[in-house]
């Protein structure tokens, strides 16, 4: 079994290159979250993998919040459970993380990779910059085979933690005051097609008057809106303005 998150296809991407391979079922949080699902076996000998983009040196709020509420029954002895995530800088303590969750169903955590792809967190970078895009395009699919490969072969290796928890805690911090959505503004270029209410794995966007509402306090600040709106017009805390959009050529449709 292998769950994943993904707002621009990174991690989507990498889920599906590794179920290629291995066979495994696919769980789109996002899709499991709109049926209201959180029941699953795993069954004796099965896999169990994440595949998560890292956020502010940690989980995404939506993974963490859909573990929280996961039901799921282990049948069997020990299982091979690994993380991979996908992140720009570096992974931070996403492990740690991971680990916790898991240990909730009495898993260990096996192993966990890390695979550096573009970046949609567009207050930093400018996806503009070619140079940025091709030189971190032209490693995804070899790195993304080398951890297929170790996952297939139950590789037992971990990343290291990149911070102290003194630090990682003030990532944290920065994360939840970032999901404030009365940080979201949208230009007069919006055109009212509602794509970015679609593609909201929260539902926190309503289409009002033509016009994008933020409709909850807080998200789980994906982006996936931003890098959806066909003419560019969501900007984020006035710094994302004009520096680009991004979703993985590789993937055809966000699931």
């Amino acid at each position: 079994m292998i769950i994943y998150f993904s707002a621009t296809g990174n991690t989507q991407y990498v889920a599906e290159q590794i179920a290629a391979v291995t066979g495994d079922k696919l769980v789109s949080i996002r899709q499991e979250i709109s049926k209201n699902a959180h029941d699953f076996t795993l069954a004796e000998n099965e896999s169990f993998g994440l595949v998560t983009p890292t956020y502010f040196a940690g989980l995404p709020s939506i993974v963490q919040e859909f573990f929280d509420a996961l039901n799921l029954k282990v049948e069997g002895g020990k299982h091979y459970s690994y993380l991979v995530t996908t992140f720009a800088g570096n992974p931070g303590n996403i492990g740690a993380f991971t680990e916790a969750a898991f240990k909730k169903f009495g898993l260990d955590l096996s192993a966990s990779f890390g695979i550096m792809m573009v970046s949609n967190w567009t207050p930093y970078f400018d996806l503009n910059d070619k140079d940025y895009l091709q030189r971190t395009e032209s490693k995804v699919e070899p790195n993304t085979k080398a951890v297929v490969a170790q996952i297939v072969n139950k590789a037992e290796v971990h990343l290291p933690k990149n911070f102290t928890d003194e630090e990682c805690a003030t990532f944290r911090a920065r994360y939840e005051d970032f999901r404030h959505t009365n940080k979201f503004t949208v230009s007069e270029k919006c055109v009212g097609c509602g794509k970015c209410a679609r593609q909201c794995p929260l539902n926190v966007i309503k289409i009002e008057n033509k016009h994008p509402v933020w409709a909850k306090e807080i998200c789980a600040l994906c982006f996936g809106c931003l890098h959806t709106c066909p003419v560019n017009a969501i900007n984020f805390d006035g710094k994302t303005e004009g520096r680009g959009q991004y979703k993985n050529p590789r993937v055809k449709k966000i699931i």
